[in-house]
């Protein structure tokens, strides 16, 4: 089956660790036109490839941004309504979408509506962009609400949750905190932690998402044949005053994680932790290689099987990549568009991408043998130094990570590939 994920590009403000493709709300004109036109770009595209494919069944519809919120309830039921024409949705096995905590009453008005609207969908997922318990953090980045009205939204929260809801509390590893005379680091303030613990150790939270913090600066240009703009021009981040220090970056990470394993939820892939049956089933889409279509601008997608074979450039190949252009006018504007980047997959793409994925999960990577074509030579003796290290688990089939060096995938699987 397919997937689908619609990218949402507006904000409130563009957050200085943020990577992706936004419009600050500043640069939408007050008769939303914008919205309107990314709107009629966006149902352009279901229609497309729901006739494509004659209206193929979904296994998972994702909303993310950006700040999917900034739509409103109506228009993301549009949305929702418009794919259920082009898509069948029978199988659908998880309904997701990114919200901030604020405007409050919006956000659980958006939730609750949706919820009770598509009752036929057996999951609804909600990913809750808290980022931090740091008033000072969340002031650097732009964040329109406090601590103490996270507080307040969770509290709200727990009144209207349902038996399909999932929610999942997204944060980052700022390394904004202090080291104490004794070389302790500490960050947030006591309070602050642990109330982390108490939502943690309540279970009221299904999963938990934990990044850490990257710095994204310069200016990003849009140009049109009338004009360009610098959509992006005040994102120049070298007075931003984030900490950098790696150190104190993944000293808090790990806390965090500690916190959340402490409260028996599963690691079950690098920056997203869960209670059994709780994983984002989209989220493991990305990580097993299955097709998925992206829909708005600098949305990325990947066909393979079948669906590949349907698209005249990716015939006869094991899978076609492609990005939707980061120009906002031509997505809304043009009724066909070019693409930033189109990928065609051989074999051995295929593979070192499965390999790379796979492996930053918390499964066992199966049928080792598969992958024999792009492992260097001496891959068993590379496994058995790893294995003495205690960096990962394998036998003649089968490979798994260590959870405390998972984060190392990215280093450890390029030792283990041969990429020429």
């Amino acid at each position: 089956m397919l997937s689908l994920y619609i990218h949402v590009p507006f904000c409130d403000k563009k957050c200085g660790y943020c990577s992706f493709f936004v419009i600050p709300k500043e640069w939408v004109d007050p008769q939303q036109k914008m919205i309107e036109w990314y709107v009629e770009g966006v149902v352009r595209d279901i229609e497309h490839w729901g006739k494509l494919y004659d209206k193929p069944a979904l296994k998972t519809l994702y909303f993310g941004g950006g700040t999917p919120g900034i739509l409103g309830k109506k228009i993301l039921m549009k949305i929702i309504d418009h794919v259920a024409e082009y898509f069948d949705l029978s199988y659908l096995e998880e309904l997701s979408i990114e919200l901030n905590p604020n405007p409050h009453d919006e956000m659980l008005d958006i939730i609750q509506t949706i919820t009770q609207t598509y009752k036929e969908f057996p999951r609804v997922r909600f990913s809750l962009g808290i980022q931090s318990f740091d008033d000072r953090i969340l002031s650097l980045s732009s964040r329109q609400y406090s601590f103490e009205g996270i507080q307040g939204f969770l509290r709200s929260l727990r009144e209207i949750k349902d038996s399909r809801n999932v929610f999942n509390l997204d944060f980052i590893a700022f390394g904004s905190g202090e080291r104490t005379r004794e070389d302790e680091y500490l960050f947030w303030d006591r309070a602050r932690r642990e109330r982390f613990q108490s939502i943690a150790a309540s279970g009221f939270a299904d999963s938990f998402s934990l990044y850490t913090l990257e710095l994204f600066g310069g200016a990003q240009r849009e140009k049109t044949k009338r004009k360009e703009i610098d959509w992006q021009s005040h994102l120049d981040l070298s007075h931003v005053p984030f900490e950098t220090d790696q150190e104190k970056i993944t000293v808090e990470f790990q806390r965090l994680k500690e916190h959340i394993l402490d409260a028996w939820y599963r690691r079950y892939e690098l920056s997203n932790f869960a209670y059994p049956g709780k994983e984002s089933i989209h989220n493991m889409v990305y990580r097993t290689m299955q097709s998925y279509i992206g829909i708005g601008p600098s949305a990325s997608s990947f066909l393979t099987g079948e669906y590949a074979q349907q698209l005249p450039e990716a015939k006869g190949s094991y899978g076609i990549r492609f990005t939707e252009s980061t120009s906002i006018f031509w997505y809304m504007k043009e009724s066909s568009r070019e693409k930033d980047s189109t990928i065609i997959l051989s074999e051995k793409d295929y593979l070192i991408e499965s390999f790379f994925l796979a492996l930053r999960t918390a499964r066992w990577v199966k049928n080792l043998q598969a992958f024999a074509p792009v492992f260097v030579s001496n891959r068993k003796a590379l496994l058995e130094q790893f294995a003495d290290q205690w960096l990962l688990h394998f036998d003649d089939d089968t490979l798994k990570l260590t959870d405390e060096w998972l984060d190392l995938y990215n280093g450890i699987a390029s030792e283990l590939l041969e990429f020429s």
